[in-house]
């Protein structure tokens, strides 16, 4: 099914292509996994896929371009908004657009267990300098992150209608819905899941990737990786 969504680039291939960055992600995997098996349990999710879908953020992620980032506009979110200043933030690269997003969504399944297990019920979320600055400070937290990741999974779920069928079709929306956002509908999702649009520096260098593909390569990884674990003990 692969030559549908990447031309038929092999697994293999599109790990070497990823370079050096790849095997650092992995690294920071090992940093953040202990706190997505956690919340996995809490939103009722697979942690492996919620691992897989944020996996190619990692390979982006720069501490150093991070912590130079975080300090030269966070001051003008907080005064003036995602319109003067929406950026990447952490491990997971989450904008206050979108974790603004996810707790406004999350207002529409107040009544859902995950809503009040993660925290989201009685958040503050309006868009002024108290719930800005607020909103820095969660995007600063891993465990945040996570929790914003969790609930994006199951609002996606839930708006796209997703059913456990075909994995690799799941895996793959979702990572992309996670990287061109999930404001569309689905029809309108579905073409990305085929687009080489994500760059994997801080800077665009002309070579670009099929986000979902880094996903599913990575979720088949884990897998693989679970398995021989199990055979181990």
């Amino acid at each position: 099914m692969a030559a549908s969504y990447d031309g038929g680039l092999p697994q293999s291939s599109l790990k070497q292509s990823l370079g050096e960055g790849y095997y650092q992600a992995e690294k920071l995997s090992e940093e953040v996994r202990p706190e997505i098996e956690k919340y996995a349990r809490v939103f009722h999710e697979d942690p492996d896929l919620m691992e897989a879908v944020i996996f190619p953020e990692l390979i982006r992620f720069n501490s150093i371009f991070d912590a130079i980032q975080i300090g030269s506009l966070i001051t003008l979110y907080t005064r003036w908004g995602d319109d003067y200043a929406d950026f990447s933030v952490g491990y997971f690269q989450m904008k206050p657009s979108f974790a603004e997003q996810i707790e406004r969504s999350a207002l529409e399944f107040a009544d859902f267990g995950w809503v009040t297990r993660a925290g989201f019920s009685g958040l503050k979320t309006t868009n002024d300098f108290e719930g800005r600055k607020l909103r820095i400070e969660r995007l600063r937290s891993l465990t945040w992150q996570v929790k914003y990741l969790g609930a994006f999974l199951k609002i996606c779920r839930s708006r796209y209608r997703i059913r456990k069928m075909n994995v690799e079709y799941n895996v793959r929306l979702l990572a992309t819905a996670y990287n061109a956002g999930y404001h569309r509908t689905l029809k309108k999702t579905t073409p990305f899941l085929s687009k080489k649009l994500f760059y994997t520096g801080q800077m665009d260098n002309g070579s670009r990737f099929n986000y979902s593909s880094i996903a599913w390569l990575r979720f088949n990884e884990l897998k693989m990786r679970r398995k021989a674990l199990r055979v181990a003990i």
